[in-house]
């Protein structure tokens, strides 16, 4: 498994400047890798094997983010930014207030003309409820991306805010996207 520090800023900016090397197998094509979110908890994402990751710093809140993407080009971008309970409120976790957010998300995004209504799916994982939509640009970003899957995923002491950015709108890389963040999980540390 690879561990990432991200509790400091100091960690992070080092982090967003080297490359990641890759994480543990496991038999079903996937690596595992391990982020350090904060002194109590770390989290565990299961990614294709084949899949690169980078880590970068939200240029707007300071948050870690990080960027899975194809061996070779850019066809897709998975972008997962997880937030540690310490930083946020009480029943941060609570299927309402997740809703809420998306919601709030969802409506910047159609502050834009966007033509219909994007409606919010639920999905369920074994440690925790998420929720997300999707919307198909009619052209493409300055990337080439034109379908967008935005979406927050509880778990007991973070919250995962992801993006996955595809070309096309039937790309494997969307369901593989969404698998690993509906098998999300943590692991948390004992005192030293």
């Amino acid at each position: 498994m690879l561990r990432i520090l991200c509790n400091g800023a100091t960690a992070l900016l080092l982090l967003g400047l080297a490359p990641l090397i890759s994480a543990s197998g496991s038999p079903e094509g996937l690596k595992e890798h391990l982020f350090d979110i904060s002194q109590n908890a770390s989290l565990v994402l299961a990614a294709p094997a084949n899949w690169k990751v980078a880590a970068r710093l939200d240029p707007n809140s300071n948050a870690p983010v990080f960027v899975f993407a194809p061996p070779q080009g850019t066809s897709f971008a998975v972008m997962v930014t997880p937030l540690p309970d310490t930083i946020l409120e009480a029943g941060f976790n609570e299927p309402e207030k997740m809703r809420t957010q998306l919601e709030y998300n969802r409506s910047k995004l159609l502050s834009r003309p966007a033509g219909a209504t994007l409606p919010i799916r639920e999905f369920t994982a074994p440690n925790g409820a998420g929720y997300y939509f999707e919307l198909q640009n009619s052209v493409p970003d300055q990337e080439g991306f034109r379908f967008l899957i935005q979406g927050i995923r509880g778990l007991p002491h973070m919250l995962l805010l992801f993006t996955v950015l595809t070309r096309t709108k039937e790309a494997d890389e969307k369901q593989a996207a969404l698998e690993m963040i509906r098998g999300a999980r943590e692991t948390l540390k004992g005192p030293d």
